[in-house]
């Protein structure tokens, strides 16, 4: 299969894209190790002989027939530019839109002619993965590795397959995503008891207003037994003075 034939199978999740991608650069790294580059690498100059989970191979750029508009989707550029090129720095560039287009199903640019594209990537803003599909889990260290790969300046890029390829393989192992479910569940157990010691201190608090209330009732109780008592007092040596 190609990688174009595994795209359009619509946006994976981050860790297999970050695994097809990164099998991509490894393919691409002797040619970076030896000065040299693809320069017009797209999805289908890209193949898995014995599927996604084997190592990737790639066809010389003239070896495949590609539409124009498809070269250009993943074209740097600095390509049109008119001024030399470094090509590690171009199939970087060309790395970040297969990985993008991984992950959201879509290149970060889109066109209906070469020419359009060619502006696009020239200066238009590098879409957010998230921007195209919300639901993804993206790790915050991969977003940032795309936006590396696509800057504008092939001197902002990473200079080899190598090393983007590394790049994007660490940010899944610092991924701390867990973490921050981790703080998230931390958080919620932290507001429970905060929200049980308050439900306690109210009771508490009834409690002894309670009890305040009950030491209210017997004095009351008591002063009245005391006034019924003097009453009957006054009465009977009101009655025995009559007498």
């Amino acid at each position: 299969a190609t990688l174009r034939d595994l795209l359009g199978r619509g946006g994976m999740a981050c860790e297999p894209a970050v695994d097809l991608i990164a099998k991509v650069a490894d393919a691409l790294e002797q040619l970076h190790a030896d000065g040299k580059g693809h320069g017009a690498l797209t999805p289908l100059h890209v193949r898995f002989p014995t599927g996604r989970g084997g190592k990737a191979e790639l066809a010389e750029a003239g070896d495949v027939a590609v539409d124009p508009i498809q070269v250009a989707t993943y074209r740097a550029p600095e390509l049109d530019s008119g001024s030399p090129v470094a090509l590690g720095p171009v199939d970087v560039y060309a790395l970040g839109c297969m990985l993008f287009e991984a992950m959201t199903g879509k290149a970060p640019f889109e066109g209906a002619s070469p020419a359009e594209l060619v502006r696009k990537h020239a200066r238009a803003a590098v879409p957010s993965p998230r921007q195209l599909r919300p639901d993804i889990e993206l790790p915050p260290q991969l977003g940032v590795e795309i936006q590396h790969a696509l800057r504008k300046r092939p001197g902002d890029r990473p200079a080899t397959a190598r090393l983007f390829g590394n790049a994007i393989r660490a940010s899944m192992e610092d991924d701390d995503r867990g973490t921050m479910v981790l703080a998230a569940a931390d958080q919620q157990v932290l507001q429970q008891l905060i929200a049980a010691r308050e439900t306690s201190a109210k009771v508490e608090a009834d409690k002894r207003q309670v009890e305040a209330d009950q030491r209210e009732v017997q004095e009351a109780k008591r002063v009245l037994a005391a006034d019924r008592k003097a009453a009957q007092l006054a009465a009977e040596q009101a009655a025995s003075a009559a007498a």
